[in-house]
């Protein structure tokens, strides 16, 4: 397992390689890239000083309380050492993943642009690729710094030793947590601020240069023109990026807690027990090997079509993932594990059918209809119900085929002979379901690049043949024909992952006793989890409209002046730097908000629940489960229709784009209402919904014992 993600790790950074050699093109290209290049440092730079000082703040508290604190496994000083290294090996690797995620993005849509030029073919590999970095990056680097860790805890306590007592094990298990919350706290601020810093120069300029002087936002006169450019490097690719690691980092804790846990109670029966330990992490090991295929099997001529491509390279990596699946329970388990086998192999097809219903979905939204064209007569208001509304009735049958899989995985994962065979049938499932991750992760990143490349060719005003321009636009259709499908993939991919606090919490507190989910604390702490996570939402929405409020007078300013003193317009040269540093400066500004907010409540509740119901251990757990469950609930609705919402919207605008029109100006409302949903308000739930999974790991603990 080590050796496969460091073996994935290895690929990826040669990928890197492969894409820094490409050739970037003329002068003017290479010294726009470079401005970027500055841009994006300097802001990720701003990034890493907030979240040092967000990680000094979380590991003085883990140490407090894991080394001072009563609890199962804890209240020692070497615990509160382990936990303070934790949440700094968390927190490093998050960091280290982000910047090597913004560099590369960088990096991959300067040198698609002079791809292009060459072959569909070209611009094809370099973007694909340079997501796949992005992927295999989270996936492999948090997969090898959690097993690092583990083997240190595990190995100096003698847990790796033959005949290991597995109470030792499962104390052990107690102190990964820490390891999520240094990954949460970096994920929390770089999310946030990235998030506004692409609001404030996406809808704040596109909203600004229409009401000033009716220019399209791709326009080169637009001076918030560049600060879009640097928000989808640090809003689109940074962030996401963080929160895959985010959530990469969580599940991968989780399923090792479960696995241990199955390994305790299984160690007499079954020889080899070790192996259901590690059994869903080697899962998710062969989706590293099943997406490095996939990667490179994405291959297309001029003349073919980059869906069938993509295609191709999706059934690859489904049957390599199947492949290393059943060869992964058949050895660790033998003819015992055929059923967890099929347990896996149902979560994973479950999904791909979800994604597949994803993508349709969005297809037939943006083909539009009758209602849309209603709509958008009508105007902003009545657009942007007609999308919003939408969007969240068509999550109902895909989060409802999710659950079928998930129900269906724990029904057959029960028919087998091992003792908590259903807790590791739905382990095994979510590690199946999060195996093509990196491959999913690549596609979406596939559409901002190619959204971000074009965008520099504009900027570089560098002469562009028709068949590039061409090629630029089957890029374009290929990335929106696919995102929503990828994108909704990784969504609920990772909450099947966090689904499953529900059995690790417990375990790591050392509950025997059944959980009181009909006392009044635990549905009122689920009420409040649906509450706070569209509270975190709402502030991430919040800052992240005022950010856009405040570049748009920037760029109104700019482009009034001209026409105030008689210009005109066409020869106005923008101040690109000033809206840069400006989206920079408020995307910064009360970052730590989004700490306290994120990691704060949950565990406020946790300690209240620990203090007020001590000696009521199974109330004060089924609380904080349900309301992860809760929260993460409500999460994935919000996520799932604000990516409906926004590609939706934004297919609408493209339809008006290039006339001025009221109901151009409608569609660029209502598109912008959805951006802010879908760009921030559902990623910022999503996260929450993580957050407040590894704070109840953290918690666990203390609530029993």
């Amino acid at each position: 397992m080590i050796a496969v993600n460091a073996v994935g790790l290895s690929f990826a950074v040669a990928l890197a390689r492969w894409l820094v050699a490409r050739d970037l093109g003329g002068a003017e290209l290479r010294r726009l890239g470079l401005a970027i290049e500055r841009a994006v440092q300097s802001f990720v730079w701003g990034q890493v000083k907030a979240t040092l000082a967000g990680l000094l703040v979380v590991s003085a508290l883990v140490f407090a309380c894991y080394g001072f604190v009563p609890g199962q496994a804890v209240g020692r000083l070497d615990a509160g050492l382990w936990g303070l290294l934790g949440v700094w090996l968390g927190g490093a690797g998050g960091i280290l993943n982000a910047s090597i995620a913004s560099h590369i993005a960088h990096k991959c849509s300067a040198r698609s642009v002079t791809a292009a030029r060459l072959s569909l073919d070209h611009a094809t590999s370099v973007l694909m690729r340079g997501g796949g970095v992005v992927g295999l990056l989270a996936e492999t680097v948090s997969a090898l710094t959690l097993v690092t860790f583990a083997m240190l805890v595990m190995g100096l306590r003698g847990g790796l030793q033959p005949g290991a007592d597995p109470e030792l094990i499962q104390g052990a298990t107690a102190l990964l947590p820490s390891l999520t919350l240094g990954a949460v706290t970096v994920g929390l601020l770089l999310q946030r601020t990235g998030a506004v810093f692409h609001t404030a120069g996406d809808v704040g300029g596109e909203l600004a240069t229409d009401r000033a002087a009716q220019l399209d936002a791709s326009d080169v006169r637009n001076p918030a023109l560049v600060a879009q450019l640097v928000g989808d490097h640090v809003g689109q690719v940074t962030g996401r990026s963080a929160v895959t690691y985010v959530a990469a980092s969580a599940t991968q804790v989780v399923m090792l807690v479960i696995g241990a846990s199955a390994f305790a109670a299984n160690r007499a029966a079954v020889p080899g027990a070790l192996g259901l330990m590690v059994l869903p992490l080697l899962v998710r090991a062969f989706g590293v090997v099943a997406s490095s295929i996939g990667l490179m099997v994405v291959r297309t001529t001029e003349s073919g079509g980059l869906s069938r491509a993509f295609l191709r390279g999706q059934l690859v990596v489904w049957w390599v993932l199947l492949a290393g699946l059943l060869g992964s329970c058949y050895w660790l388990l033998g003819a015992k594990g055929w059923w967890i086998a099929a347990a896996g192999g149902l979560g994973l097809v479950g999904l791909v059918l979800v994604s597949q219903l994803l993508a349709l979905g969005a297809g037939w939204q943006r083909a539009g209809g009758r209602g849309q064209s209603e709509a958008l007569r009508d105007g902003a208001g009545s657009l942007t119900i007609y999308g919003i509304g939408s969007a969240l009735t068509s999550t109902l049958l895909p989060i409802g085929l999710f659950s079928a899989a998930l129900v269906g995985a724990h029904w057959l994962g029960a028919r087998s002979a091992l003792e908590e065979a259903g807790a590791l049938a739905l382990t095994v499932a979510a590690a199946a379901m999060l195996g093509p991750g990196p491959f999913q992760s690549a596609i979406t990143h596939f559409a901002v690049l190619s959204r971000n490349a074009r965008g520099v060719a504009e900027l570089s005003r560098a002469p562009r043949s028709a068949d590039a321009e061409r090629r630029a636009e089957a890029l374009q259709a290929a990335a929106i024909a696919t995102s929503s499908g990828a994108s909704g993939y990784l969504l609920i991919a990772s909450t099947s992952g966090v689904l499953l606090v529900v059995s690790a919490a417990p375990s790591i507190a050392g509950l025997t006793t059944p959980l009181s989910i009909t006392h009044p604390a635990a549905f009122t702490a689920a009420l409040l989890g649906v509450a706070a996570a569209l509270s975190y939402a709402g502030a991430s929405m919040d800052r992240a409209g005022r950010a856009a409020s405040l570049l748009g007078k920037e760029v109104e300013r700019q482009l009034k002046a001209p026409q105030a003193s008689g210009g005109a317009l066409r020869d106005f040269t923008p101040i690109y730097k000033t809206c840069i540093e400006l989206a920079g400066r408020v995307a910064l500004e009360r970052s730590s908000r989004a700490l306290l907010h994120g990691l704060a409540l949950p565990l406020a509740l946790a300690l209240a629940l620990a203090l007020g119901y001590r000696q009521q251990a199974g109330v004060a757990i089924a609380a904080l489960l349900t309301f992860t469950v809760a929260g993460a609930g409500t999460a994935i609705v919000l996520a799932l229709a604000g990516d409906r919402a926004r590609d939706a919207l934004a297919a609408v605008k493209r339809s008006v784009a290039g006339r001025a029109s009221p109901s151009r100006t409608g569609a660029l409302g209502a598109s912008a209402v959805a951006d802010v949903l879908g760009n921030v308000g559902g990623p910022a739930a999503h996260l929450f919904m993580l957050a407040a999974a590894a704070a109840v790991l953290a918690a666990a603990p203390y609530l029993y014992g």
